[in-house]
């Protein structure tokens, strides 16, 4: 994530700024993730970039969840099965430490393990 505008701003957000969830196609739900909830702030400088490395998080599957057996074999390992998997990054965070209308920016991207 970057931030183009002047000077610097401070954004509001739980755990992350950006959540990752993931789906192989063939399963009928995403996996959704359990985050820790405190407001963080984080403070980005115009020009500079907000990173964090991709990896597969806590999971929270319901006994009547859609194909949770293979959703939790999935999040118990840290490499991919074969599959093609839809994984999308989303940033969620707040301009206003008083948590008013949320930043929501997706990007859903598409990548093959076989």
């Amino acid at each position: 994530m970057c931030y183009t505008g002047t000077g610097s701003v401070t954004i509001w957000h739980v755990e992350s700024p950006l959540l990752f969830t993931e789906k192989e196609l063939s399963w009928k739900s995403e996996g959704g993730k359990v985050i820790n909830q405190p407001l963080f702030h984080t403070t980005l400088e115009s020009g500079g970039a907000y990173h964090e490395k991709y990896r597969k998080g806590d999971v929270l599957l319901f006994e009547d969840t859609p194909d949770r057996e293979g959703l939790q074999a999935f999040y118990e390992k840290p490499e991919f099965p074969a599959g093609t998997y839809e994984i999308k990054v989303q940033a969620d965070f707040n301009l206003d430490r008083n948590l008013g209308k949320p930043h929501l920016l997706s990007v859903p991207l598409t990548v093959k393990f076989k």
